[in-house]
Formats: C-alpha cells, sequence, structure tokens
C-alpha cells in the first residue's frame, strides 16, 4: 500500500511539474519567423509595434478556425489600429495557395508556420488562439475552441489595459476633434452672450443720460 501511495504521489509531482513547464514555455514567447501569402518571411516582431497580437493558429480545412475568423472580421474594423490581427497556418499539407484562398478579402495577414515551425515547439494547433502583450509574451490562450465575439472583444479590452493602451487610434482622434467643435461652439456662444450684454448694459446708460 505504501508502494502504491509513492507511485502516485510521484506521479503527481511529475505532471504538475510538466504543466509547470508548459505554462513556463508558453509564457516566455519570443519573436517567431512565419511565411505570408506573398512569399515575404515575417516575424511577430513586426506587429507589435504599441499594439498587441492577436494569433488565430489556423488550418484551411479547419472548421473552428473559419468560426473565429468570422468573429475576426467582424471585430477588426474597432480594433486593427490597436491590435495586429494574424492568421497562421500550423498544417504542413498547406500551401501559399491554400492561405490565399482562406485570406479571401479579409484584412489581415495570413500565413504558413513553415520557418520554424514554432507552433511545434510551444505545443499549438489549429483551432488555438492566442493574445500576445506588445512584449510579446503570452497574455491569453485558448485551445481548440470556437469563440465568440464577446469572449474575444472582452479579453482583447483586457488585454489592451494591461499593456497601456486604452482606446483605438481613430476613437481617440474622434474624441479630441468631437470636443474641440464642441469646445469651439461654446466658446463663441459665451463670447457672444458677454458681447450682448455688455452692448445692452452700454446702450441703456447711455440713453439715461
Amino acid at each position: 500500500m505504501a508502494v502504491k501511495i509513492k507511485s502516485l504521489y510521484l506521479i503527481v509531482i511529475f505532471v504538475s511539474a510538466s504543466m509547470i513547464n508548459i505554462t513556463s514555455a508558453q509564457n516566455e514567447i519570443h519573436a517567431f519567423q512565419f511565411q505570408l501569402t506573398d512569399s515575404s518571411i515575417a516575424s511577430t516582431a513586426d506587429y507589435n509595434d504599441g499594439k498587441v497580437i492577436l494569433i488565430d493558429w489556423a488550418a484551411s480545412w479547419c472548421p473552428v478556425c473559419k468560426a473565429n475568423q468570422v468573429v475576426m472580421r467582424n471585430l477588426y474594423p474597432e480594433y486593427s489600429a490597436t491590435v495586429s490581427f494574424l492568421s497562421i497556418s500550423t498544417s504542413e499539407t498547406d500551401t501559399i495557395e491554400l492561405m490565399t484562398e482562406m485570406k479571401a478579402s479579409k484584412e489581415w495577414d495570413f500565413a504558413l508556420d513553415n520557418v520554424e515551425r514554432y507552433s511545434n515547439v510551444v505545443g499549438a494547433s489549429n483551432g488555438h488562439t492566442w493574445i500576445l502583450n506588445s512584449d510579446l509574451t503570452l497574455f491569453k490562450s485558448w485551445g481548440k475552441l470556437a469563440l465568440t465575439k464577446d469572449t474575444i472583444a472582452n479579453t482583447l479590452n483586457d488585454a489592451l489595459e494591461f499593456n497601456g493602451i486604452s482606446a483605438t487610434f481613430e476613437d481617440l482622434d474622434q474624441e479630441i476633434s468631437g470636443f474641440g467643435v464642441a469646445d469651439n461652439i461654446l466658446f463663441v456662444g459665451f463670447v457672444l452672450v458677454v458681447a450682448a450684454a455688455v452692448i445692452g448694459t452700454g446702450l441703456s446708460r447711455f440713453r439715461k443720460q
């Protein structure tokens, strides 16, 4: 009985250590290279300039990936100023032609993980989704799961706040421009009211004289 308990204890320690190592490896993500659909070689370091990165680990035949890309497409207009979107195929059978077809009219970059095979190093597979901080460390990862728009949006908002990126550039411009117009209108209105009051007072005194 004591031998069995000891064996079970060792198994628990081994599994726990393995989980710690996996988590550590995933959190220590470094810049990695991939091939874009125009055949050029790019790196995640090309996409993190003041932005967080949303990575869709994909495959041309993956239904979960296609479902997530529909959600990404809906989110892209709102988040593209502060989030870099990427779809990277982990499939060894995928080609540039297949990824180009998958990209279609989607506005973000599609690529093949055929330079470093980084997905093999970190255990990422098609259907997995990552959000990377602007320093390329891992903020959040999901396994093979079709994600809702709210799930991705809420997590992106958390990541942007964590990275000190509070609003999209477009939203910021609109807020600044809107405030400027409103401020000018109020100021002009205030000046006109004061001017009218001053003129009215002057006329009143002139009549009394």
